[in-house]
């Protein structure tokens, strides 16, 4: 036989495997081996977790509904993402694929992968050239990337979503894409969510409880919020003292993905033998044990803990530990006998927040304060806000903000606090330091005698996010955590909040130097 017939014969195979869909998780891994030379790892490891391999079947098999992805860095998490994207492309004509990133770069780095698929074997698949965000094929399936923008994401219609890095997400837009995805015949619509935990009340740990406790992946208002997890040493997801596994939820470490460790290293030398524990020796991945070891050599133990081993983020630098739905969230309902007041902070590129509270008693020793609702919007103009803000019907007895809101614009000769007098809102503000606001949330939170001060009615979910988010920047010094992180995000809703109570329950609050717009 000629070398030109063998290779033509070898090619007609390659086609003729090519061209059959896998049936069996066995078949689906050999394939995978075959056409995109990855050897899957398998093998479970850690009590509760997950292997890479179950996701991929529970993926292309479609055993659940939406997935959640939590594993390590460096897991192959967005690897698999794309082999998962390229199986669904080949084997189910006309499926609709979005790649959605924290970052745009994060998109383009699964497309990347994705890219290298389709050569050798799978170029004729394509209906033309892979495009730099979007490929087509012949058989209708098509894939695209996306920006993390609301006006990307809306108006999509697809059977796949991929979001890869959630933790990064924009609560805005993790809320538009779960409107995006359509079953059509064969497909199950479904949204992928894949990501590490980088922060402690973040979204993907909002994400994770909400599968948990038995819901879908959407972190939609909750009522009574969720349950307080920990995570076992072992990496273990814990719920008091019962270790959960739930449909949906796919949990790896670094120990499902490090490659064997053989005899010829010693367990007691070895930097990472206190979180192995032997488990190396049966592992069989693909991470080198020696980029390991450098990695661990190189990061603190909290990044280590969870960047590597799966567990959730400590919550040593959070500024209000002592802030819990289940003691501080609680539906509210207006009493029209007691007064209610508008608290602000401005912002344009930053959030605008406004949140209505009422306070409940007369004596500033004891009274409480309950959250009642909350306006938070970017990119308008203070006539807008104004606007949201008049037709909200409670009487509002004073509205309080930033005092940065009376210092006049360049271009328009007048402030935010201005403005709003102008249109009918007139606005108190006082001068305070940061910490003496905290100080005073953080006293209504958890009063020395007596049970909490403040109540948050579970409509606040930004509110309800920043008091448990915000946190103390990570530097390495004291000083660089004086004074609380300025994130964008949370610190606009803490500062609102901090302004009324600095005004309400500040010490000598009838000899505030105020400046008053009314």
């Amino acid at each position: 036989m000629t070398r030109a017939l063998l290779e033509n014969r070898l090619g007609e195979m390659v086609r003729s495997l090519r061209g059959r869909a896998p049936g069996t998780p066995e078949h689906l891994w050999q394939f995978i081996r075959a056409f995109y030379g990855l050897a899957v790892p398998r093998r479970r490891c850690c009590p509760g977790h997950s292997s890479p391999f179950d996701y991929v079947v529970a993926s292309y098999f479609q055993t659940h509904g939406d997935l959640v992805v939590w594993a390590n860095r460096g897991g192959a998490k967005t690897e698999l993402g794309s082999v998962t994207t390229h199986l669904d492309s080949l084997f189910k004509p006309g499926c609709e694929t979005r790649i959605l990133g924290g970052s745009l770069q994060q998109s383009e780095r699964m497309y990347e992968y994705l890219g290298r698929k389709w050569q050798p074997h799978f170029a004729d698949c394509l209906k033309q050239e892979p495009q730099h965000r979007r490929t087509e094929l012949k058989n209708g399936s098509r894939i695209e990337i996306l920006a993390q923008s609301e006006r990307n994401v809306r108006g999509q219609r697809v059977q796949r979503v991929k979001c890869d890095e959630v933790d990064e997400f924009d609560p805005d837009v993790w809320r538009a894409v779960q409107f995006v995805t359509q079953t059509k015949p064969g497909i199950k619509a479904s949204i992928e969510v894949f990501s590490t935990m980088h922060h402690p009340h973040g979204l993907m740990s909002e994400v994770v409880d909400r599968v948990l406790d038995g819901g879908g992946i959407a972190a939609e208002d909750q009522e009574h919020g969720s349950a307080s997890r920990t995570v076992a040493p072992t990496g273990e997801l814990v719920t008091g003292d019962s270790h959960l596994r739930r449909p949906g939820l796919l949990v790896w470490c670094l120990w499902e993905t490090i490659e064997r460790c053989t005899t010829d290293r010693s367990c007691s030398r070895c930097v990472l033998s206190e979180d192995c524990q032997g488990r190396a020796r049966e592992a069989e991945g693909f991470l080198q044990i020696d980029d390991a070891i450098a990695q661990k050599r190189r990061s603190g133990r909290e990044a280590w803990e969870s960047e590597m081993l799966c567990r959730r983020p400590r919550t040593e630098n959070l500024v209000f530990p002592g802030f819990a739905r289940a003691a501080h969230v609680a539906r509210a309902e207006y009493d029209s006998r007691w007064p209610v007041y508008r608290t602000l902070d401005f912002g344009y590129a930053n959030p605008f927040v406004c949140l209505w509270v009422q306070m409940v008693g007369d004596d500033p020793e004891t009274a409480r304060l309950v959250v009642l609702d909350e306006y938070v919007e970017r990119q308008k103009k203070v006539s807008e806000h104004a606007a949201v803000l008049k037709a909200r019907d409670w009487p509002v007895r004073a509205t309080f903000c930033d005092p940065a809101g009376r210092q006049r614009g360049d271009v328009t000769g007048s402030g935010a606090c201005e403005e709003l007098a102008r249109l009918g809102i007139l606005t108190r503000s006082s001068a305070s330091g940061i910490m003496e606001g905290v100080d005073r949330i953080r006293a209504l939170l958890e009063p020395a005698l007596g049970p909490a001060r403040l109540t948050v009615d579970p409509r606040c979910v930004r509110l309800i996010r920043a008091l448990e988010a915000y946190h103390y920047p990570s530097g390495p010094s004291l000083a660089a955590r004086e004074l609380p992180d300025k994130d964008g995000e949370h610190d606009h809703l803490i500062d609102a909040l901090r302004y009324l109570v600095v005004h309400l329950f500040g010490r000598g609050r009838g000899e505030m130097r105020e400046r008053k717009y009314w």
